[in-house]
C-alpha cells in the first residue's frame, strides 16, 4: 500500500462519507483526480473502502469490519 493510499484511509476515517472533491483538499500533495480513483479502487478490491452514489455524488467510506 502506497503512502497515498494510507493517507486515503485516514481522511476516510476521520470524515466519514467524503466526496472526491474533499479527499483531494485534504490531501497534503493531491494527484490528480484520476490518480486519486485508481487509489480508490484498489482500496476498494482490498475491500477497505466503499463508494455510494455516481459520478459526481459518489461519496466514499472505510467498509466496517462486519460487512
Amino acid at each position: 500500500m502506497t503512502e497515498r493510499q494510507r493517507e486515503l484511509l485516514q481522511i476516510l476515517a476521520q470524515q466519514g462519507p467524503v466526496a472526491l472533491r474533499e479527499i483531494r483538499e485534504r490531501l497534503s500533495s493531491p494527484p490528480s483526480d484520476r490518480m486519486i480513483q485508481e487509489d480508490l479502487a484498489h482500496l476498494r478490491r482490498l475491500g477497505l473502502v466503499e463508494s455510494k452514489g455516481r459520478g459526481r455524488g459518489s461519496a466514499y467510506h472505510l467498509r466496517k469490519a462486519d460487512e
